[in-house]
């Protein structure tokens, strides 16, 4: 069986495949780059319960090919090859691993933020190039994705960047929507930014969204200090 990573990033050392075999141990394998095809790949007559993707030892990715995903005893999604899936069930995986629409994304603009039915609604600031927040270490910023055509288990996978160019936050967020219904998701993550002294945390962010192991986009704010010393979080309103 051929199993290929084609993701890209910068600073990447290597890629492992991590495994959970039949007898449900999980493996470590290193999977070899080639550089004509400009990606990485996994050969083997191994039998592969579910398996994800190891990036630099720290990075775990799911494989956007892959026929299904599945969430284990502690609540990480793996993804599942095509070699254990019954044929009968192949319409049905393809069916459930439609694509996930995103519909907004952004920051939590705190100041236009409701209450409504006793339901948040949430108010998003979309980030561009130009995007400017106040750093604040009383408040945390918060990262939102408005998620449609939701169906079966998915996994959503942020990634957070210093100014220098260090990832500060990784995060796996599982997806599960049991029926076919299409219903609106809202995902919250906290940046922990707050946790930084000023000269780690100000200057220009980056924040890569993948979806089922799949690079999605990438958004960028600059964090600057507030001259006017007011407790401020978002100098820019929507």
């Amino acid at each position: 069986m051929e199993i290929r990573f084609n993701q890209h990033f910068l600073g990447i050392e290597n890629v492992k495949i991590m495994v959970v075999d039949d007898n449900n141990k999980i493996v470590f394998l290193m999977m070899q780059h080639n550089e004509k095809e400009d990606c990485w790949l996994y050969n083997s007559n191994r039998k592969i319960k579910r398996y994800k993707f190891v990036i630099n030892d720290i990075i775990r990715l799911n494989d956007p090919k892959a026929c299904r995903y599945v969430l284990d005893e502690n609540g990480e999604v793996w993804s599942v090859p095509y070699i254990n899936i019954d044929k009968a069930y192949i319409n049905e995986c393809m069916v459930e691993n439609k694509e996930i629409v995103i519909d907004k994304h952004g920051i939590l603009n705190r100041w236009q933020c409701s209450f409504k039915k006793s339901q948040l609604l949430w108010s998003v600031l979309q980030l561009d190039n130009d995007t400017e927040l106040i750093y604040d270490r009383q408040i945390d910023m918060e990262y939102i994705l408005i998620l449609e055509n939701l169906f079966g288990t998915h996994s959503i996978t942020f990634m957070c960047y210093q100014p220098d160019g260090r990832l500060f936050r990784f995060e796996e967020i599982p997806l599960e929507q049991a029926d076919n219904e299409n219903q609106r998701w809202e995902v919250a993550v906290d940046n922990k930014i707050s946790k930084l002294v000023p000269k780690y945390a100000l200057g220009k962010w980056q924040i890569q969204i993948y979806v089922d192991g799949e690079y999605k986009f990438t958004d960028h704010f600059v964090l600057k200090e507030n001259i006017r010393k007011y407790r401020i979080f978002l100098d820019k309103r929507i």
